[in-house]
């Protein structure tokens, strides 16, 4: 799911440890099979490690910003090394902010022989995982015309594997969040969920957590952030 921050956009790239994390658990570490890749939302910090893996190797044009920024690029053979099977976002057609092409690219230049557009509703299965799509851009119809950033399309869904369930919320922004806690309500509830949006205090997620109740947190935000940005002095 998502692929960490792209380094073309900024001081860093996630490539690298992606990579990493995918040639571990692979067989064989130059021919990587993946299933299915799933990309919430078009980000630079959701997508663009994927996108920067698609590129293939850039030059790094900024000095990196202490110890929180470090760059970690990926094989120049990264690419090649790694076969996707199945793509699934709901990217608009009206994109609100540039990245039009970004996943067109990741589709061609890594070959994906599959591409779902993601609804609420679809249930997918692989092996032991099974995922359930509980929001897209379409659970938001009703807003279209203020619908302006790409976190108000962002895709969520419930993973389940292993007798537990994971919520996981993308960048959801509050009408996404209440209309899911309106839509779904008792089965929201999961074991692990993942902080909507960083865990910034500018989702309105309390209604999703509340009906989440999960004993496991996943909060996805830099350590620079916790120390020393606005999630120090105003935690969720």
């Amino acid at each position: 799911v998502d692929s960490g921050v792209g380094g073309r956009d900024n001081d860093g790239s996630s490539s690298g440890w992606v990579y990493a994390t995918l040639a571990k658990h692979a067989e064989d570490p130059k021919n990587i099979q993946v299933a299915a890749w799933i990309i919430t939302h078009v980000h630079s910090d959701h997508a663009g490690g994927l996108y920067d893996m698609a590129n293939g190797p850039y030059q790094v044009s900024r000095p990196s910003e202490g110890a929180n920024r470090t760059h970690n690029v990926m094989p120049r053979e990264c690419r090649e090394w790694i076969k996707i099977d199945t793509l699934i976002y709901n990217q608009p057609e009206r994109m609100v902010s540039g990245r039009s092409n970004w996943m067109d690219t990741i589709t061609n230049k890594f070959g994906v022989k599959k591409v779902i557009k993601a609804h609420p509703g679809q249930i997918f299965y692989y092996a032991n995982l099974k995922i359930t799509m509980y929001g897209s851009q379409d659970i938001m119809a009703e807003y279209n015309d203020s619908v302006n950033d790409h976190n108000a399309q962002s895709l969520t869904f419930m993973a389940e594997f292993n007798g537990k369930k994971f919520l996981i919320l993308g960048d959801s922004f509050p009408k996404n969040t209440a209309a899911l806690a309106t839509i779904y309500k008792e089965s929201l509830k999961a074991d692990i969920v993942q902080t909507s949006h960083h865990g910034y205090n500018n989702t309105d997620a309390h209604k999703v957590y509340a009906y989440a109740k999960a004993s496991m947190v996943i909060w996805p935000v830099a350590s620079y952030e916790m120390k020393e940005g606005d999630l120090k002095n105003k935690p969720v």
